[in-house]
């Protein structure tokens, strides 16, 4: 992932079968928190891809950690939910 200049992460990956798109992301940060409701989902993207690529621009501060997961279905409905991972905004 990578912070560009108007303060949005842009996130991308690859996944290995066609599955739909939406990350879920919170931060430590108790201001943020409170700002952010807690935990923020992306617009979930219901098109099956393997390259994915999404734009945090809600809710997010500068010099702040964040956790995030990856959630998504392949083409016959199963769910897959990643392991929960980090970044942090300059």
């Amino acid at each position: 992932s990578q912070v560009t200049k108007n303060k949005a992460v842009v996130m991308s990956w690859k996944t290995s079968l066609l599955a739909t798109t939406q990350v879920e992301y919170w931060s430590d940060n108790i201001i943020a928190n409170y700002l952010s409701a807690l935990h923020t989902y992306t617009p979930l993207d219901s098109s099956p891809y393997i390259f994915h690529r999404v734009q945090l621009s809600h809710n997010v501060s500068p010099h702040t950690q964040y956790h995030f997961i990856v959630h998504s279905k392949d083409t016959s409905g199963k769910e897959y939910i990643s392991f929960e991972h980090t970044f942090t905004t300059n």
